[in-house]
C-alpha cells in the first residue's frame, strides 16, 4: 500500500517534471516554474518520512535539476542554483548507498549534467568542468566493466575534455 502510493505520487511528479521542458519550448516558463516547484514540494514531503527510499531520491534528482533548469530559463539564477544544490545533495545521498544501483548513476549524471550546462551557459567553464568531473567520477567508481557503462564512461570523460 505504501509503495503503492510512493508509485502513485511519482508518477505525478514525473508527470509534472517531464513537462517541464513543453513548457519551456512553448516560451511559458512560468508555467514550468509553477510545476517544478509543486512536484519539488511533494518530492521534500515524501523523502523526509522515508529518507532511504532509493527510487524517491533519484526522482528528487531529476526533478530538482529539470526544475533547476526551468528555473534558470525564467532567469530566476538564484532559485535555480537552490535546486540545483538540492539536486546535487540528493545525488550525493544516492551514490552512498553502499552496493549503488546502476540507476542512481544514471540519475546522479543527469543532475550533475544539468548542473554544468547551466554553469557553462552562465560562461563559469570552471564550474562547468567542476560538474562534468564529478559525472565522469561516478562513472570511473562504477565495478561494472560492460560495453554500456565503458560508453557512458567515454562520454563523460569526452564532456570533460570538450570544455
Amino acid at each position: 500500500s505504501s509503495r503503492r502510493r510512493h508509485t502513485r505520487y511519482i508518477s505525478v511528479t514525473g508527470v509534472q517534471t517531464c513537462a517541464l521542458p513543453i513548457y519551456l519550448a512553448a516560451g511559458q516558463p512560468d508555467i514550468a516554474v509553477a510545476r517544478a516547484n509543486e512536484a519539488g514540494s511533494q518530492l521534500r514531503s515524501m523523502i523526509a518520512k522515508n529518507p532511504k527510499v532509493d527510487f524517491l531520491n533519484r526522482s528528487a534528482a531529476l526533478a530538482f535539476a529539470v526544475a533547476g533548469e526551468s528555473l534558470a530559463a525564467a532567469h530566476r539564477d538564484a532559485e535555480a542554483k537552490q535546486a540545483f544544490n538540492e539536486a546535487a545533495a540528493v545525488t550525493e545521498r544516492l551514490q552512498n548507498t553502499k552496493g549503488s544501483p546502476l540507476s542512481n548513476t544514471v540519475s546522479a549524471e543527469f543532475a550533475f549534467d544539468r548542473i554544468a550546462n547551466y554553469w557553462k551557459s552562465r560562461g563559469d567553464r570552471a564550474q562547468a568542468r567542476q560538474w562534468y568531473e564529478r559525472s565522469m567520477k561516478i562513472w570511473d567508481a562504477r565495478p561494472e566493466k560492460t560495453k554500456a557503462v565503458e560508453a557512458r564512461r567515454k562520454q563523460a570523460e569526452q564532456r570533460v575534455h570538450e570544455l
